[in-house]
């Protein structure tokens, strides 16, 4: 089991983030005294509170590329959300459409450094037999760092700043109040979405465990415009590259190892974990401002720290605002995911 996926279910689901709005169910396929597969079946509160539908999930997917498994598991999914009261069911989505979600169809540069699951392409074709069909793509970009590149209306912008639009980086002293800023810049830029479920303070209460310990507080970027928090971005670097060979374990040593290794050999590569401007800011041009400057400060800080390439979190596809804003930067489409979806009254 990888290690990512060990940690959502050990220690107890009880003790995650998700548990207090996520009522979940686990089972295992055997066949004889052999498991051959597995999934996960989940109803969450938080987002039928904001989306008003009766849609569930299922998710941890894995099975053989054999129908007869593929049809066990999620037929048993989809009777204990029927029991639910679920009508819609969706997947896969591990365990919350904030974590890993949706099928690997394309890989464009090979592994990734954000941490996704890359079920093999036969699932696509089981899930199409048990009566699933595309509900909606994500797509991840990437970006080289020295292909950042500064579109002639960013350079604009960077040469005459707004005398209204400030842009600074976290403030590690004040770092509590910087995680209510983030989390309330992301709700109001992420709500008209499909799909999305409002982070919670304990989601962000994890998010800054790794920024106090992890993060130069240059990759979080918080963008005010007339002194009003309107825009934010936040980087983490790779813990991969620092966790290649302690396979998950949880030894205080281990964990002590990797944040050693951050210190003294940090990661050449990250992910934009974040990134957000409230509504009231989109397709303006003090937003754009807004994105353009913080990214011109990422630039700065990427070129300081030596990271040669970052990973963006997927995107809808049919989020045009922000693909055009990926697309000024340089950053090249890197692979395709797709979620499904199915009637299950």
């Amino acid at each position: 089991m990888p290690p990512f996926v060990r940690e959502r279910i050990d220690p107890p689901l009880s003790s995650n983030p998700y548990a207090d709005h996520v009522r979940h169910a686990l089972w295992l396929a055997y066949r004889g005294a052999q498991p051959v597969g597995r999934i996960s079946a989940q109803v969450d509160y938080l987002y039928l509170s904001r989306h008003r539908n009766r849609t569930g999930f299922f998710g941890m997917l894995e099975a053989p590329d054999d129908p007869s498994v593929f049809r066990a598991l999620l037929g048993t999914a989809e009777t204990w959300l029927r029991s639910q009261g679920i009508e819609y069911v969706v997947g896969p989505v591990s365990l919350s459409l904030g974590k890993e979600s949706g099928i690997l169809m394309a890989d464009f540069e090979g592994s990734p450094t954000a941490r996704k699951d890359h079920a093999p392409g036969y699932h696509a074709d089981r899930l199409a037999e048990q009566g699933y069909s595309k509900e909606k793509d994500l797509l991840a970009f990437s970006l080289l760092c020295r292909e950042f590149r500064t579109t002639r209306a960013m350079a604009s912008i960077t040469r005459r700043k707004p005398e209204n639009v400030r842009v600074r980086p976290l403030d590690k002293p004040r770092l509590d109040r910087d995680l209510v800023l983030l989390r309330e810049i992301f709700d109001d830029a992420w709500s008209g979405h499909w799909g999305f479920v409002p982070p919670t303070s304990v989601d962000f209460k994890e998010l800054g465990q790794l920024l106090r310990l992890l993060a130069d507080p240059a990759f979080v970027q918080i963008a005010e415009i007339d002194g009003y928090p309107a825009a934010m971005l936040v980087m983490l670097p790779n813990l991969h590259e620092t966790a290649h060979d302690l396979h998950g374990r949880r030894l205080s040593l281990d964990r002590l190892k990797q944040l050693w290794r951050l210190k003294m050999a940090p990661p050449t590569s990250g992910r934009i974990a974040l990134m957000g401007v409230r509504r009231a800011y989109q397709r303006r041009r003090l937003g754009a401002a807004a994105v353009f400057l913080m990214m011109e400060a990422l630039r700065q800080v990427l070129a300081r720290r030596g990271i040669e390439h970052i990973d963006m979190a997927p995107v809808l596809e049919d989020n045009w605002n922000m693909r055009s804003i990926l697309d000024s930067t340089g950053a090249s489409l890197s692979r395709r995911y797709r979620i499904y979806g199915k009637g299950i009254d």
